[in-house]
């Protein structure tokens, strides 16, 4: 489990927008590590962090896919929106097909701060 330092050090990758350190970090075994990146990689927010996460959207952790999509609905591209469609398509957990579904609303009609 990564500590709250490494989450901090994750954290403010992407913040500097560190896309290829936090692509490496997704490939990582650790699922706490992988979702952490996901969400970094949502703070970076751009179009080179957004393709990582699509790249990435075939995780087999639900959690790291949960985080994923939440980091595609934090970046608000509503091309993700067919991502998250063909995940909630081919998913066979009920619980992650309403996650999905309740995502594909979200990216949808986003709500702007």
């Amino acid at each position: 489990m990564a500590t709250d330092a490494q989450l901090a050090k994750i954290e403010k990758l992407g913040q500097d927008n560190k896309c290829k350190k936090l692509f490496k970090l997704m490939k990582e075994p650790e699922v706490g590590t992988r979702c952490a990146a996901a969400e970094a990689l949502g703070i970076a927010g751009t179009f080179e962090a957004y393709n990582i996460l699509i790249s990435s959207l075939n995780d087999p952790s639900n959690e790291v896919r949960e985080w994923i999509i939440n980091a595609l609905i934090k970046i608000g591209r509503r091309t993700a929106i067919d991502h998250v469609r063909h995940q909630m398509e081919v998913a066979s957990d009920t619980e992650y097909k309403a996650f999905c579904r309740d995502a594909i609303s979200k990216l949808a009609n986003p709500v702007k701060d």
